[in-house]
């Protein structure tokens, strides 16, 4: 039998580019498919562990999903060394968490040795900096970019095995779509030209240069 090209796959209308797009996108897809890779991928482990950990953690034991904070709340995705904890959160768009939701995993860090506190989205690091605290009681914070992981997953399949880099490809892709499948009316820009016009005692220009409004 002559080999078939792939063919088109499609989920409720929505193209099937990667074995993750049949989760789908939203954050506990998104966080689901990243800690499925980690944990199959050793390579892109070992990279996201050189970015953000420091080198006395020692070997990941287990990576775990949705786990309990208290009050309510589920961390994204938690990484277990023999000395170490790193705990994400991850987010879609250009959204960070707030302070509150990092104090709330800060005690699942209490006992470990070295711990880290990661936050995930299309944010880059030169815009999280200044939005994100350095540390929450003490445990330092760091940030990556869904691009910034794209670039780890890069690495990692120049590095890994055959089985790896299958994988590592279709999270690749899955990743993509990730950041290329945004609202694009979020970007828009809106120019408004004012005078020194007003009604009454109210000068439309003053609104916006006195008032700031």
């Amino acid at each position: 039998m002559t080999p078939q090209p792939d063919v088109e796959l499609r989920l409720s209308g929505r193209a099937v580019r990667s074995v993750f797009d049949l989760l789908g996108t939203t954050e506990n897809d998104i966080t689901y498919s990243l800690g499925y890779t980690l944990a199959r991928c050793p390579t892109l482990l070992a990279a996201l562990t050189d970015a953000v950990m420091p080198p006395e953690v020692g070997p990941a034991r287990a990576v775990h999903l949705q786990q309990s904070a208290g009050h309510g709340g589920f961390t994204d995705v938690e990484v277990v060394y023999a000395d170490g904890h790193l705990i994400a959160e991850a987010k879609r768009g250009w959204v960070l968490p707030t302070v509150g939701q990092l104090h709330r995993y800060r005690p699942r860090i209490a006992d470990a040795a070295h711990g880290r506190l990661l936050t995930l989205s299309e944010c880059s690091p030169a815009y999280a900096a200044p939005r994100l605290p350095a540390d929450v009681d003490g445990v330092p914070v760091a940030h990556l970019s869904w691009r910034g992981i794209a670039e780890l997953v890069g690495r990692a399949r120049r590095v890994g095995g055959r089985s790896e880099r299958r994988l590592l490809d279709e999270f690749s892709t899955y990743l993509r779509g990730i950041v290329t499948s945004q609202n694009l009316f979020s970007a828009w820009t809106y120019c408004v030209a004012v005078s020194s016009d007003g009604v009454g005692h109210v000068n439309f220009r003053d609104v916006v240069t006195v008032e700031g409004r």
